[in-house]
């Protein structure tokens, strides 16, 4: 008897606190409670949050990420100002829905990837923009220019996308050709940043682990710094987050990041 009151105060105790709406703030706290994701407007998005112990109001440049009813939502950066937006696919290239000014529901279809470009989906212009936004990879490029992908198909291409990016990065992190080519071994050695950005990469195939996202970015980088290009911003806000998931590489990523700047 005493076993089961036991159990029974676990499973209460867990529905409360894992039920609950939650919300992650820009520092990393994570707080559980009601949320109430209120009303857009030109300027700026908030939520609502009843922690039990106080109420208080947080925009969306605050917050990470939240939970509410089940559905996940991230803070975007959209334009001037930060959206809240609901996750739909997540992945290189996530998918979410925005509101409208004034609108409650989340009807406005965006695409997002991880290098921080993102793009809004129009009907109107739908494949000049898309063809231009995916055109890193062609074979699904070519597919939208030719018509056989269109709005409707929209699963579709960012599945397609995903594996194509993936399979280029597989790709080129295991090529076992050598990069020894005599423009390249002169831009690394007039450029730091693009030595090191081999030597992470190096780092990352020797430990065997996952990480065909931040490998994609970084390939990105180099790409611009071996051009000659600025590296944006967002770019490099990327990096920082991406490379905040494998330990064994912060140090080296933040070395890099003072390199680029």
């Amino acid at each position: 008897m005493k076993c089961l009151s036991i159990i029974l105060l676990f499973l209460i105790y867990a529905s409360l606190t894992f039920g609950q709406d939650y919300v992650v703030t820009v520092q990393g706290d994570t707080l559980r409670g009601t949320i109430h994701i209120l009303l857009p407007t030109e300027t700026h998005e908030e939520i609502a949050i009843d922690t039990g112990e106080k109420n208080e109001k947080l925009k969306a440049f605050q917050l990470l990420e939240l939970n509410k009813d089940g559905v996940q939502y991230r803070s975007v950066k959209f334009g001037k100002i930060y959206k809240i937006m609901e996750v739909r696919t997540s992945g290189y290239l996530s998918l979410f829905y925005f509101r409208s000014e004034n609108q409650y529901s989340f009807g406005s279809p965006y695409l997002l990837k991880k290098t921080g470009e993102g793009i809004e989906i129009s009907t109107l212009m739908f494949k000049k923009m898309m063809t231009g936004f995916l055109s890193d990879c062609p074979e699904v490029a070519g597919k939208i220019e030719d018509k056989t992908y269109k709005k409707g198909d929209l699963s579709q291409i960012i599945s397609e996308y995903n594996q194509c990016i993936t399979s280029q990065t597989k790709a080129a992190f295991n090529s076992s050709a050598p990069e020894s080519t005599e423009p390249a071994t002169k831009i690394s050695s007039d450029n730091p940043a693009i030595g090191s950005i081999r030597s992470i990469k190096e780092e990352i195939k020797q430990a065997r682990v996952e990480a065909s996202d931040i490998v994609t970015l970084l390939n990105d980088v180099e790409q611009k710094l071996s051009k000659g290009d600025k590296v944006p911003s967002y770019m490099i806000s990327a990096l920082k987050d991406q490379a905040a998931e494998f330990d064994f590489i912060i140090d080296d990523v933040n070395k890099l990041i003072e390199l680029i700047k």
